[in-house]
C-alpha cells in the first residue's frame, strides 16, 4: 500500500534556525508511567521515536500509517536523532519518543501524551478491558443492524408496487443499496480475518504455556475472578461462553 505523503528528495535540509523551530513542535516526549503490563527491559532500547499518520476512520480496514524511526539507550539520544530526521529527512510528521515494551496511546494530539498515563493495578487493566470489549461488541452489533436493515430495504423494494422497475430512481436506489451492503459485508469479513489471525495467535501462545505451566490450567479462572471481584465486575463463568 502505498503511503498518502508527497516526497521532495531534492529538498534542501533545514537550516539551524529552522531545526531549533521544528524540533519542539514536532519532537513529543511520552510519559514513562504506566505501572502495569511492562515488558522487561532490553539493554540499549529504552526509547523508540515512532511518527503516526491517523486517518479520520478506518479506510479498508486500515487506521493509519505508522513509522518506526529507532530505537535508542536514553532519551538525549532518541531526541538527537529526531532531530537529524526532521532536520535531513522529514520536517512534516511529528516524531513520539516513547518508553520501549510500555503501552502508550495511538493519538497526536500532544495534550494526551503529555498527561500521566497510569494503567495502575491489574484490577484496573481488567476493568478497562472490560469496557472495551463491551464497546467492540456493541459495535460489532451496529454493523450487523446495518446489514440487516440493508437486506430488508432490498425485500421492501422488490414488494413495492410504486416502484418503477423500469425507471432511473429504481436504478440508482439498487446501486446505493448494492454499494451500501458490498461496504457493510467487506467491513465484516476484514474484522472476522483480523479476529481469526489473532485468536490463532493466542491460540498457539496458550498451547505453549500449557506445557510450560500445566497448573494454570486449573487456575486461571479463579485467578481472573479474584480480579474482577476487587473490580467490582460480575464474575467470568466459562459456562458463559458456550
Amino acid at each position: 500500500m502505498a503511503t498518502p505523503f508527497k516526497t521532495d528528495p531534492i529538498a534542501p535540509p533545514l537550516t539551524d534556525v529552522e531545526t531549533r523551530a521544528a524540533v519542539p513542535v514536532l519532537v513529543d516526549v511520552y510519559p514513562k508511567t504506566i505501572r502495569s503490563n511492562i515488558d522487561p527491559p532490553i539493554h540499549g532500547q529504552q526509547v523508540a521515536n515512532i511518527s503516526l499518520m491517523l486517518f479520520d476512520g478506518v479506510k479498508n480496514g486500515v487506521s493509519g500509517f505508522l513509522k518506526v524511526r529507532g530505537v535508542w539507550p536514553d532519551v538525549d539520544n532518541a531526541t538527537a536523532k529526531a532531530s537529524s530526521i526532521i532536520r535531513e529527512v522529514d520536517s512534516l510528521n511529528m516524531v513520539h519518543l516513547i518508553p520501549v515494551g510500555h503501552w502508550v496511546p495511538i493519538t497526536e494530539r500532544k495534550e494526551f501524551t503529555k498527561d500521566t498515563i497510569d494503567v495502575g493495578s491489574e484490577q484496573d487493566v481488567i476493568q478497562l478491558n472490560d469496557e472495551a470489549t463491551k464497546k467492540k461488541q456493541a459495535e460489532d452489533a451496529r454493523k450487523i443492524r446495518e446489514i440487516r436493515e440493508a437486506e430488508e430495504r432490498v425485500k421492501d423494494e422488490k414488494t413495492d408496487p410504486n416502484y418503477d422497475k423500469n425507471g432511473i430512481d429504481y436504478y440508482t436506489m439498487k446501486r446505493v443499496t448494492q454499494k451500501e451492503v458490498t461496504t457493510r459485508v467487506k467491513q465484516v469479513e476484514d474484522q472476522l480475518r483480523m479476529m481469526k489471525k489473532s485468536l490463532d495467535e493466542v491460540s498457539k501462545e496458550i498451547h505453549s504455556l500449557n506445557k510450560k505451566h500445566p497448573t494454570y490450567r486449573d487456575l486461571w479462572v479463579d485467578h481472573y475472578n479474584e480480579a474482577r471481584r476487587k473490580s467490582g465486575i460480575a464474575e467470568y463463568k466459562e459456562e458463559d461462553d458456550e
